[in-house]
């Protein structure tokens, strides 16, 4: 059984490289991380083509702001 949770396989895939879309497939809501000078990282989901961002969970870090996540066509 994987133990993972959504949020946990969506941050690796990006740390990974991949592009990871919320919403639908190759829509404008993009996964963004940003690692600060510490090493404490902050994930975002922004809409691209207005910068929009809210964050990626709530604040206990794994209720996520966003129903559906994709890479590619591949739903997470």
């Amino acid at each position: 059984m994987n133990l993972e949770s959504k949020a946990d396989r969506i941050k690796t895939a990006v740390r990974a490289g991949a592009t990871v879309h919320e919403g639908q497939p190759g829509g404008g809501y993009v996964v963004r991380r940003h690692v600060f000078k510490g090493g404490e990282e902050q994930w975002l989901i922004s809409f691209l083509p207005t910068g929009w961002c809210v964050g990626l969970t709530h604040a206990d870090g794994q209720t996520l702001n966003g129903k559906r996540f994709f890479i590619g066509e591949v739903e997470l």
